[in-house]
């Protein structure tokens, strides 16, 4: 008999609990987070224009640092470690290339186009090295008797970005 009084207490007991208690005393369920997996990296759309002849390659460059900037563009160095796209020129319409997948950060682009596909751009000239084949820097930087400086071509990056840029070609001398 006193094994069923107790089980009656604690019933009731748990009864008065739950009907004394309101809303505001339980505790917020936690949110039930249903996700899909969202690329964060950034996506750049390169757009060339002012292609001036439909042969050759377009030796496209992007750089993360001025370090190695600095070297390549100064030395006129085409075949680098920073390139990403060497994509054939069939016909004078602009070109677009997409770079996916970019972490955040701040680049710049150095391209030419390789008219005569040999694989490094043309040079005149001993003193004033000049491009003979078409050339282009980010922000349609053009430079003047000098190689561009990393700062006149950067461009920042972040998480999410979709960047579309459009560099414009300079005629070679």
């Amino acid at each position: 008999m006193l094994k069923n009084y107790t089980l009656f207490c604690v019933l009731l007991f748990s009864l008065v609990c739950v009907l004394s208690c309101n809303d505001d005393d339980l505790p917020e369920p936690a949110p039930i987070l249903i996700t899909e997996q969202v690329d964060s990296l950034a996506t750049i759309v390169l757009k060339v224009s002012n292609i001036m002849d439909a042969e050759g390659n377009m030796n496209i460059a992007l750089y993360d640092n001025k370090d190695t900037w600095d070297v390549d563009v100064d030395n006129q160095l085409t075949e680098n470690e920073h390139a990403f796209a060497y994509p054939e020129i069939s016909s004078l319409e602009d070109l677009e290339v997409t770079f996916d997948d970019i972490e955040p950060g701040v680049y710049a682009f150095s391209i030419f186009h390789d008219v005569d596909s040999s694989g490094e751009i043309n040079i005149s000239g001993s003193i004033i090295p000049l491009p003979r084949e078409p050339y282009g820097f980010s922000n349609n930087f053009v430079p003047v008797l000098s190689s561009p400086d990393w700062s006149d071509c950067t461009f920042e990056v972040n998480y999410f970005d979709s960047l579309e840029l459009e560099i414009q070609l300079i005629e070679g001398f």
